[in-house]
């Protein structure tokens, strides 16, 4: 079976090295590229691949909350994380997002295209480093509730509509505010939450609840 896949960075020098390795592989069919995190959700919904080779940090967001889009769309496309990050705050909140892999850009070629090969073939595929990032947060007890209860009303109705995968023009055009009024609380609900961006935001409300009707 050839595996559909979508690569999905801001840097088209990242982007051709990643299609001039995929598609030296037979089973690999490079249907298209992204450098934003809306291009990335238009494209994954217009190509429908099989893996999203999926960066953490772009041009007009970050991959984590693409990824939470793209597999409340498209729950059956799975996504590989190829980043430079790797401590464990983006790393949970990549999986978290609906993430299934997780590798470090500068990983050796091979274990890139097995890692392609493996995410579609339904593995979880982890690094070395975030594998025991993975095992190290498993060890220790939960944490304590992340404090939802600090947010305002506006704000709540940011995170829902957030978590429900929604971009900030269309949040905007809800409620009735400004683009910079919605940028401003989220922001604000980035810091109460003590996420590390927006993406990460999204999963901890996701994990409350929110965003779900």
């Amino acid at each position: 079976m050839t595996v559909k896949l979508l690569i999905v960075d801001d840097h088209p020098l990242v982007r051709s090295g990643f299609r001039f390795l995929a598609e030296a592989r037979t089973e690999i069919d490079v249907v298209g590229e992204a450098a934003s995190a809306d291009e990335a959700v238009e494209a994954a919904n217009r190509l429908r691949p099989d893996v999203v080779v999926m960066d953490v940090e772009l041009d007009d967001g970050d991959g984590i909350e693409a990824t939470v889009r793209i597999r409340r769309n498209l729950p059956e496309t799975r996504v590989l994380f190829v980043t430079m990050h790797a401590d464990e705050a983006t790393v949970l909140a990549a999986l978290d997002a609906g993430g299934t892999g997780f590798v470090q850009k500068g990983a050796p070629q091979d274990d890139l295209i097995r890692a392609i090969l493996g995410t579609a073939a339904g593995d979880v595929v982890l690094g070395q480093q975030v594998g025991d990032i993975v095992t190290a947060r498993l060890s220790r007890r939960a944490p304590d509730p992340l404090p939802l209860a600090e947010l305002t009303t506006r704000e709540h109705q940011i995170v829902d509509l957030l978590a429900a995968g929604k971009p900030n023009g269309a949040i905007a055009s809800e409620l009735g505010v400004s683009r910079k009024t919605v940028a401003n609380h989220i922001a604000n609900v980035v810091t109460k939450l003590h996420a590390i961006d927006r993406g990460h935001a999204i999963v901890i409300a996701r994990q409350a609840g929110y965003g779900q009707g």
